[in-house]
């Protein structure tokens, strides 16, 4: 049973949250659609800010395992570019936060960062920004 429909979870919100009833609940599909909405959003504006980067965007990259020696990696552009004041503002937008599949070696790391700058790339147009892609 999903958490938002377990009756015990409702009866504690509605618990700490005198002012609600059961109708002020969410249903587990409303916050679903909620979740793609903002995913959507932020991938927007994501796809945005590439486009008005000033200069090139640098990349960075973390690597990790959880307890269970699970591997995963999140990579992350750094650019700069005017905000709506037109200040220049140094940002950061997390690109990809993903399971590593395979072995976590050089080779399969470099392939899979590799195909995520370029498919930001794709994002950019010839004024904003330039990925440095090796290959």
């Amino acid at each position: 049973m999903n958490l938002v429909e377990c009756p015990e979870f409702q009866a504690w919100v509605l618990y700490g949250c005198r002012n609600i009833s059961d109708k002020d609940l969410p249903h587990r599909t409303a916050l679903t659609n909620l979740i793609y909405e903002g995913y959507l959003k932020d991938h927007e504006q994501t796809r945005k800010d590439l486009q008005m980067a000033l200069g090139r965007v640098s990349f960075t990259s973390d690597i990790w395992s959880d307890p269970k020696l699970t591997p995963f990696m999140a990579l992350t552009a750094h650019l700069c570019a005017r905000n709506e004041a037109g200040h220049l503002e140094i940002t950061q937008r997390l690109l990809v936060f993903c399971l590593v599949e395979d072995s976590h070696d050089g080779e399969n790391l470099g392939q899979m960062m590799y195909d995520i700058i370029k498919e930001t790339s794709d994002w950019c147009d010839s004024q904003g920004c330039i990925p440095v892609i090796y290959g």
